[in-house]
């Protein structure tokens, strides 16, 4: 007891209590099927890592709750988004994380139409300008061809975008796995400050019971 009283157990380090919890999401290439490809999705999973860390996404999530919490983005190469927070408690540790993913998702489905706009209006610019090219040319030449295969290319493309009624939603990523409230703090069993904490305790309190030790007994 005198040992203990001497040599109080540590603190935990800054940090230790924490709660952790984890919304998962899938970006897809169109309506129905997820990315054929590695190298097709990673583009778009930056760009969607990006938008989650946007300044517009943490105002939605303050105007929610009420403050801008501190969260963690991860995205891997096959289209999966991970979106971490760690709180004090379990419960706020998944408010969080579930209030920043409908944040995203929401911010996202807004700016999806002038998006789509943006984009047919630049396919109409270029088409445009190739049309101007092309009455320039004569048409039986080499060139011409070519700004007629261009031209078809981009309109085939303009076709294909305003047939989609909602970019947004063909597009918009969609959560796989819901954020949930944690049961346990984070394990900081492996946290190197925590193990050499706890060696040094234990290393104090067992030479505190040799010196309190009767001298008979040594």
């Amino acid at each position: 007891m005198i040992a203990a009283a001497m040599f109080p157990r540590p603190a935990p380090p800054e940090g230790a209590g924490q709660y952790e919890s984890l919304v998962r999401l899938l970006v897809e290439d169109d309506a129905s099927s997820v990315f054929e490809s590695v190298e097709s999705a990673a583009p778009l999973v930056a760009r969607e890592v990006e938008v989650i860390r946007s300044s517009v996404v943490a105002d939605e999530v303050e105007m929610r709750i009420g403050f801008r919490p501190e969260i963690t983005v991860s995205g891997q190469p096959e289209g999966v988004i991970t979106i971490r927070a760690v709180r004090p408690t379990a419960l706020e540790a998944r408010e969080v994380a579930a209030t920043y993913a409908s944040s995203y998702l929401d911010v996202r489905m807004r700016r999806a139409p002038d998006e789509q706009m943006d984009s047919a209006l630049q396919l109409l610019d270029r088409i445009s300008s190739l049309d101007n090219e092309i009455a320039t040319v004569d048409p039986d030449s080499e060139d011409a061809r070519r700004l007629l295969d261009m031209r078809r290319e981009l309109a085939d493309q303009y076709d294909l975008l305003t047939a989609t009624a909602d970019i947004g939603a063909a597009n918009a990523p969609w959560i796989i796995d819901e954020a949930t409230v944690p049961g346990d703090p984070i394990d900081s069993g492996s946290d190197p400050l925590l193990r050499n904490l706890a060696i040094g305790a234990l290393a104090a309190i067992v030479l505190s019971a040799v010196l309190w030790r009767p001298l008979g007994q040594l």
